[in-house]
Order: structure tokens, then sequence, then C-alpha cells
């Protein structure tokens, strides 16, 4: 809770919050008192949180008339897209109302995955409950639940049933989908064709792989290029959470990104690097100074 809300802060004064958490000083402080490696740079505040974006354009919409004939669908807003790379969440949105869907955005909190991630198992039984007890109510009335950051997408499918052993968290992790699942159903159903077709580069976070793999990405990369998309043949890109932010850590989580996947995003020539994970993508553009995109991205660029 004290994170949400030191980003949320980070947000409304992003520029010189920005500044403040690049400055060496700080850098330096953070590693002494929290053992984070003065080497990574702290991702950077967006101006405008997914929350505070979508608020604002469902006012602009609020006279325009409620059509029924849209299928309601539920997009679990997580905390890096939300604070940090609400692009991903714009991207999000727009894609799947151009898929003809009324977009529901409800109050939910952190999935947990990082309390999880450390341990912190009661805390994230909290997390957990809270989140089921907002999404249920959708997940009930048979409604998806989509999400656009796969360490989330897990949390809701494996994780809450396991620590919520309720038949309401079973339900939500049963209607509970990456969007690249809902997107590469779609796209096959669509007769949309990409503008310019263009080679992407895939790389798959660590908890796709392990749990829904990457079949749908690379399906909907496919269709959106004209057959000119590639997944990285690669494992963990070596930041796995807060472990290549440690100074414990910070040599093995390069030397892990170093064994094939830098070298397969150095070596690829002019073509876009895609990605599904804010962790991934932060700590290929820390060790290869890459900017990776997220799979919704390109979707929304090339067709809506």
């Amino acid at each position: 809770a004290a994170s949400i809300a030191g980003a949320s802060w980070g947000c409304r004064v992003a520029p010189l919050a920005n500044w403040l958490m690049q400055a060496r000083p700080t850098r330096t402080l953070l590693e002494l008192l929290f053992g984070l490696d003065r080497r990574v740079p702290p991702p950077r505040f967006a101006r405008q949180t997914v929350r505070q974006w979508f608020q604002n354009r469902r006012r602009q919409r609020a006279t325009a008339p409620a059509s029924k004939d849209h299928p309601q669908i539920v997009y679990f807003v997580d905390t890096w897209t939300n604070f940090y790379h609400p692009e991903v969440g714009q991207a999000a949105v727009r894609v799947l109302e151009g898929l003809g869907y009324e977009v529901l955005v409800p109050d939910t909190r952190c999935c947990g995955r990082p309390l999880v991630s450390k341990g912190l198992l009661t805390e994230a039984r909290r997390l957990a409950a809270a989140n089921v007890a907002v999404l249920a109510p959708y997940a009930e009335r048979g409604i998806p639940i989509v999400s656009t950051e796969p360490s989330c997408a897990s949390m809701m499918l494996d994780e809450w049933p396991q620590l919520v052993r309720t038949s309401a968290a079973r339900c939500v992790a049963q209607h509970a989908r990456m969007i690249e699942t809902l997107l590469a159903t779609a796209l096959q159903k669509s007769t949309r064709r990409a503008a310019v077709p263009r080679t992407l580069l895939y790389h798959g976070h660590c908890h796709q792989k392990a749990l829904t793999g990457t079949t749908d990405a690379l399906a909907i990369l496919s269709a959106i290029t004209s057959g000119r998309a590639a997944e990285i043949n690669s494992g963990c890109c070596g930041m796995a959470g807060a472990f290549g932010h440690e100074v414990e850590h910070y040599e093995v989580a390069r030397a892990i990104g170093e064994q094939r996947l830098f070298p397969a995003i150095r070596a690829r020539g002019n073509v876009d690097l895609v990605i599904s994970g804010f962790s991934c993508r932060e700590h290929i553009a820390h060790h290869t100074g890459v900017n990776a995109r997220h799979v919704v991205e390109h979707v929304a660029e090339l067709f809506f």
C-alpha cells in the first residue's frame, strides 16, 4: 500500500519525482538503505496514469448514447502499466473498443505479485481477497477479465485460487486471461490486415511461458505483419521482478540476459522488438539501450 501511495504521488509531481529518483545521490541512498543497485535506473513515473486517462475519457464520452450491442470486458489495470507505462493501457483500451467491447476498469488493487515474490503471503492474501471481491461480480456474469501484464495474469489464474480458496476466486480465474489470448482469437476472425508489413522480434515473459505459452502472442504478431514475426530463443531476461535491481544479484541478472537474449537483440538489425512484460522491458532497456514495446501497442498502432 505504501509503494502504491508513493507511486501515486510520484505521478502527481512526475517531472520533479523523476529528476529526484534518477539523481545519483538518491540512487546511492536507495542502494545503502534498500540494496537497490545504483546502476539500475528506477522506472520513470508517468504524468498521467491509465486510470486518470480512462476517467477523463469516460467523462468526455458521457453525453454519447449508450449501446446495448457492445459486450462488456474488464481490463485489469496493473500497477506497472498504471504508473509507469500508461501507453500500454491506453493501447489496450483502444484495441478492445475497436473490437466492439465496452471496456470496464474496476477499482482493483495490486495483484500481490511483489509480495508473493518476497514470501509475504499473508499480505498477498489480503490483496487477493480484495481483488476477488471486486472482480467476482463481473466473472459471475460471464464477463471476461483481461490483463496486459503476464505476472498479474498469472496471479489471477494460478495464485489467487490458492490464496483465496473460494468459489469466487475460482470463478475469477476461469474468466481471466492475457489480452493476447483474446486478441489472437479476434484477429483470426477479422479481415483486418497490416497496412505496412514490418518485421517484429518477440521476447516472452517467464510467467507467460510457464502458464499460457507464447503461441497467442506470436499468432497476433504474425497476423499484423503478414508473417514477418519470430520469437527469440531465450529463457528469462534476468530481471525476475526485483531480482535484477538488487546489488547482490545485479551481475547474475545481467549474465542471464547475456546468455542468449541480449546478443540476439543486438544482432537483430532493423527489426522492432516486442515484449509482454514490464520487467523484460526495463531490463532490456537498461542493458542493451533498446526500447521494446508491448504486443498491444503494435496492434493499436496498425489497426486502431
